[in-house]
């Protein structure tokens, strides 16, 4: 509640003028289309004015009088005019839609590539909802803006130009009471304005909160089953639910009541101009076919008031919607030392970030690996690091994972195992030291570059919605025989045997027709056609059923074998052959060495391996395998 409160005050401080401004670098590609139905505009609003003003020559020269004149010419003009009236409104329409679908299509553009380039620490301040809904319902909004709202207003405010105008050049008197009325319904306009900016940011904040809380639940449908939470969650779902109906409420009877109020006013100045003409028709100082045109006059100009009252309530939303978005576009990017400036977040147009130097030499699996001779020497010298404004994890982390090395990292929960992944591979920036890989600090390699030399796979393993080779390849230029034969070294011929299509069968979404197994051996298929330098496992084989588990341990000393390998351990099993296990606790290396030594020690190695269940008598070996820390 705290966090929607901030962002509801933020965003009511903030300047409706500089949200346009700051929209226009967006509109700018579009600014001949819109330019086009602007100046289309004025002919609608003329040829409206025109058209009543032949009414009323219609009247006053053959209909009242009875004179029998001729009414082809007139008529004819009036058709004339209604068909150039109508022929400007579909070409105005037509063309402000297309306009606004493309700018639609690039700032949707703009906002993919914003979160794509976002860091972790973003995304993990953001659900996944809340970033829904920025990129679909309030792009929406602000395409309504543009498409229906503001252009539009431009056109009804021309209109009330024009025919003020006429009713001037008609009868003055008359006008002057008409517009008795404006001052009132601006009064009322500015009113409701004030409110109408309140409720529809709340029911924003409300949406992006429902939508939020629907990505959670549907994300975790298996565990709401099995734990029987359909209740709990229908009751808190009511709960959201009922506050964004109850914020509707709210903005549909400032809507009613602002069309009402014009509404009225219109029929007020219809029954003045009525009251104040009968005397004059009566003397003949004012011609019927003069009334008429005046009376089809009120109506041009409250009409336009009606439909501005009501383009308002759009824009209103629409300007609560840009806000939010411009939160996103001007979130920082993904990079070591900086954060983007607000000025080139918005200038920057590319897919690419423009920060991160790409140093890669090709798409291809394994490319640059003849500028890179060195095969994975890593080094963290003073390492700090922490979440947001978490506390530090790591202070003064320092280890020397030597090239080809195979090391495995364990300890308790929230001992930094997984962190040290997470930085290793850039998801997270370091507060102070260095990491250092073949003797180049990382911060000086390009992103793209560091993630395909180290890579790191996760112990929940994503499947896209896709085929199975787009899967494994993720969008690199791999042919079908390179991916077959990474699952097929790695056991997986029973899977492409099983899909209908083998490799080309399109993949339910997050894998829902693949077992827990197989989608993990998808991930490692990933791993073998990337060919990093340094591989970094968070329990590899934890999914794995027995047999697989070890077709999946064979392969994997074939694919480790000239590689860097840290593998993070749940099940210390796992990592007993390993050249070297590091022991974390509390953010900092514990013990180091091998797996014997580490039990002879009788630390803290010694008593997770206990509680694991082991007890298999203990082989004292020298101390010197083991290098116990004290800092």
């Amino acid at each position: 509640m705290n966090e929607a409160r901030i962002e509801e005050e933020d965003l009511a401080a903030a300047s409706d003028l500089r949200l346009l401004l700051d929209l226009f670098p967006l509109v700018r590609p579009h600014i001949f289309l819109m330019t086009v139905s602007l100046l289309l505009l004025p002919v609608v609003s003329a040829c409206r004015v025109g058209g009543t003003y032949l009414i009323k020559i219609c009247l006053d020269t053959a209909i009242v009088p009875s004179s029998g004149g001729d009414l082809i010419l007139p008529i004819g003009a009036f058709f004339v005019v209604l068909a150039l009236e109508n022929g400007a409104r579909f070409a105005h329409a037509y063309i402000l839609q297309m306009a606004g679908h493309r700018l639609l299509f690039d700032l949707r553009q703009r906002l993919f590539n914003s979160m794509s380039r976002a860091p972790m620490s973003y995304h993990d301040k953001n659900p996944t909802g809340r970033l829904l809904t920025r990129i679909t319902s309030d792009v929406d909004a602000v395409n309504d803006m543009f498409a229906s709202g503001a252009i539009a207003i431009v056109g009804d405010a021309m209109t009330v130009v024009a025919v003020l105008v006429a009713m001037f050049w008609l009868d003055s008197n008359l006008a002057k009471y008409v517009l008795f009325y404006m001052p009132v319904l601006c009064g009322i306009l500015y009113l409701i304005r004030k409110h109408l900016k309140e409720v529809y940011n709340l029911t924003r904040t409300k949406l992006a909160s429902m939508n939020a809380y629907l990505a959670e639940m549907l994300h975790g449908m298996d565990v709401v089953k099995v734990s029987r939470r359909e209740s709990v969650n229908l009751s808190q779902f009511d709960a959201i639910n009922q506050e964004y109906r109850d914020g509707y409420y709210r903005s549909n009877f400032l809507e009613a009541a602002l069309t009402a109020s014009v509404e009225l006013l219109c029929i007020l100045a219809t029954a003045t101009v009525l009251w104040t003409s009968s005397g004059a028709i009566v003397r003949c100082s004012m011609t019927f076919g003069t009334l008429v045109a005046f009376l089809r006059y009120i109506d041009d100009l409250f009409r336009p008031l009606n439909d501005i009252s009501s383009k308002f309530s759009i824009i209103q939303s629409a300007l609560v919607a840009t806000a939010k978005i411009f939160e996103v576009l001007n979130a920082p990017r993904e990079r070591w030392n900086a954060t983007l400036s607000t000025e080139s977040v918005r200038e920057s147009d590319s897919m690419i970030d423009p920060d991160v130097p790409d140093t890669s030499d090709s798409g291809e699996p394994g490319g640059g690996e003849e500028q890179h001779p060195k095969r994975g020497h890593l080094v963290l010298d003073g390492v700090t690091f922490g979440y947001g404004t978490d506390p530090n994890l790591f202070e003064g982390l320092s280890l020397d994972i030597r090239s080809g090395e195979r090391i495995g990292i364990v300890g308790y929960t929230g001992a930094g195992k997984t962190s040290i992944a997470k930085i290793l591979t850039g998801l997270y920036p370091l507060r102070g030291g260095s990491i250092r890989l073949d003797g180049n600090d990382v911060s000086n390699i390009g992103l793209d570059d560091l993630r395909r030399r180290i890579v790191y796979l996760p112990q929940d393993h994503f499947i896209f919605s896709g085929s199975l080779i787009e899967n494994v390849t993720l969008g690199r230029d791999v042919d079908h025989e390179h991916v077959i034969a990474a699952l097929e070294s790695l056991g997986a011929r029973h899977l492409i045997d099983r899909l209908e299509n083998g490799v080309d069968t399109v993949l339910l979404e997050r894998g829902a027709n693949l077992s827990t197994g197989e989608k993990q051996l998808i991930s490692f298929a990933r791993v073998l056609i990337l060919d990093p330098c340094v591989l970094i496992l968070d329990e590899a084989t934890s999914s794995l059923d027995s047999f697989l588990e070890q077709r999946v341990k064979d392969a994997l000393l074939v694919v480790t074998s000239d590689r860097t390998t840290l593998t993070i351990a749940h099940r210390l099993a796992t990592i007993r052959d390993a050249d070297r296990i590091i022991v974390l606790e509390g953010g900092r290396v514990s013990e180091e060495g091998h797996h014997q030594g580490l039990l002879n020690c009788h630390g803290l190695y010694a008593r997770l391996w206990a509680l694991q269940g082991d007890s298999a008598p203990l082989e004292r070996l020298p101390e010197a395998t083991v290098v116990l820390q004290n800092s």
